[in-house]
């Protein structure tokens, strides 16, 4: 028999026996079930169906999860990471241990775990500010990050300093969009914070008075 109990503050509805749900309806629809194996269902189908606590019935040992359609929406793992599915095929994940992943591609490796936009400051080997037009950019998207500047009076030698992250090793080109160098140049970031620029000739530049708009992306380690 199923009983409505009422002890203190505490209200009670029992579904009595193995196998039976709890169903609120009203004028005879039913809007709510509390299915016994553990999650409730709204709108009396699987339109929305929300599950707190393990139960192993979307997945293996999901704690929590939400149902929509007859597809699983959003559910916590038993492994920690939330995920967000379209008829049936996961499209979205963030991982536990740190990241978003997409399409189904659980390797952490694969996984953004950072972005980030701000402003930098080109120096000369002193830590000296340039003289500079504008904003100095960059986006930093997972490992890789893009960047502008536009050094309009460089004083001093042939590199500016100052770039927000450190490169991770391998040599980068950057393009050049403007010099008023008087000969050919080109420029590269090495493992470190420094754009190099040498003459064609193969010779670090000797820069005097002389104005650079340069762009460049490059990869960082993490």
């Amino acid at each position: 028999m199923s009983t409505l109990k009422s002890s203190a503050e505490d209200l009670t509805l029992n579904a009595d026996g193995s196998g039976n749900d709890v169903i609120i309806q009203s004028d005879g629809s039913t809007k709510m079930t509390i299915v016994d194996t553990g999650y409730v269902e709204m709108a009396g189908a699987t339109d929305v169906r929300l599950t707190l606590g393990s139960t192993g019935t979307a997945g293996t040992n999901d704690a929590s999860w939400l149902r929509g359609n007859g597809a699983d929406l959003l559910y916590n793992s038993a492994s920690g990471d939330h995920k967000w599915e379209v008829g049936g095929t996961e499209k979205l994940r963030i991982q536990a241990a740190g990241g978003i992943s997409f399409n189904g591609d659980t390797a952490a490796a694969n996984a953004l775990d950072d972005y980030e936009e701000g402003t930098w400051t080109p120096e000369d080997s002193s830590g000296t500010d340039y003289a500079v037009n504008g904003a100095q950019t960059y986006v930093k998207v997972g490992r890789l990050v893009a960047f502008t500047m536009d050094v309009n009076v460089m004083t001093s030698g042939g590199d500016i300093y100052g770039l927000p992250f450190t490169q991770d090793g391998s040599a980068t080109g950057v393009t050049i969009g403007y010099t008023s160098y008087s000969g050919g140049v080109y420029g590269f970031i090495g493992s470190d914070t420094v754009i190099h620029m040498y003459s064609l000739a193969g010779s670090l530049i000797n820069s005097s008075n002389d104005r650079f708009i340069i762009g460049g992306t490059y990869y960082v380690d993490s």
